[in-house]
């Protein structure tokens, strides 16, 4: 019975990375000199059990200890070391609507619809400063409210200068209460917290490094020939 608890709260949260990584990372930029900013970002994945019962080791290797986020012009992709999740994609200039994911277990590309979310910011809260790659972040808390899940919260650690965000590629995007969270933050987030009552473990993204450099497009794109599922 425990396990069938842990593959759900999984499953919950896998369902919410898509939805946070387009509506929170995917518009965003890191801002140089006044320049967008276009390279990898890499973060480490802490898992945090709130049942001593739970395997922590079967839940890290699920997600992965280590991911990748590649950035430019607007589109992202996330690369899992060792995860359940070999990649996830958003391309604008091949689909505006979906983030594009694929497991290791199989080929098949999942197409996530981020347009229809349901969730609704209710409450907005201010936490630590804290610095994280060299550069001070403001913490934001926000809860969240869904057709799934009434008690969700995602705290997001923005950098104060260093990073910025052409405003255009928010205004329009759905969800995460319609880029509350975009006009309060304002930046790539740099430590990302998912929790959800209900769910016996928390998850934590920490940036780690930061690293600029030109991106070939062929970073963003995926097998368009392989079977696909649309959810």
């Amino acid at each position: 019975m425990l396990f069938i608890v842990i593959e759900k709260g999984i499953m919950k949260l896998l369902l919410l990375i898509p939805v946070l990584t387009a509506l929170t990372l995917s518009f965003t930029s890191f801002s140089q000199e006044g320049e967008e900013f276009e390279g990898v970002i890499s973060y480490d994945v802490e898992i945090d059990v709130k049942d001593n019962r739970l395997d922590k080791e079967k839940i890290e290797a699920f997600y992965g200890k280590k991911k990748e986020y590649f950035y430019k012009n607007g589109n992202y992709k996330w690369l899992t070391k060792k995860g359940n999740l070999v990649f996830e994609i958003y391309n604008s200039e091949l689909d505006t609507n979906h983030t594009i994911t694929q497991k290791v277990d199989n080929d098949t590309l999942y197409f996530h619809n981020f347009t229809t979310s349901s969730d609704s910011v209710i409450g907005i809260d201010s936490v630590a400063i804290e610095t994280i790659c060299g550069i001070k972040c403001q913490g934001i808390k926000f809860s969240v409210a869904n057709d799934e899940n009434n008690e969700l919260t995602r705290t997001l650690f923005f950098p104060i200068d260093s990073l910025s965000y052409p405003k255009d590629y928010y205004f329009n995007q759905k969800g995460m209460s319609n880029g509350t969270i975009y006009s309060f933050g304002g930046a790539i987030p740099l430590r990302l917290i998912l929790d959800i009552k209900g769910v016996p473990y928390k998850i934590t993204y920490t940036a780690t490094k930061l690293k600029a450099r030109k991106l070939d497009e062929k970073e963003f794109q995926f097998d368009g020939k392989a079977p696909k599922k649309y959810r």
